[in-house]
């Protein structure tokens, strides 16, 4: 309740999770989780990643085109 007084919040019905809605929308909005993560004083960057990974922008087409590159170039190696 201390974040909500602070930035000026009065209404004790409703207390926002400032935290949250600070990482949640540092992280959809393009902020790195290692950034993220040091904001909010995480012992580990995969505490920060378990819990708001999926927020990370284009993750998914991401991954799917560095895979793509990946395999494109892979060498085959056929058993003599």
């Amino acid at each position: 309740m201390r974040s909500s007084r602070r930035s000026g919040y009065r209404d004790e019905s409703w207390t926002p999770h400032v935290r949250h809605v600070f990482a949640s929308n540092a992280i959809a909005g393009g902020v790195s989780l290692l950034k993220v993560s040091r904001w909010l004083g995480h012992s580990t960057i995969q505490i920060t990643a378990d819990i708001y990974g999926h927020l990370t922008p284009g993750s998914g087409e991401k991954l799917k085109r560095v895979m793509d590159e990946v395999l494109a170039s892979a060498t085959v190696l056929v058993p003599c």
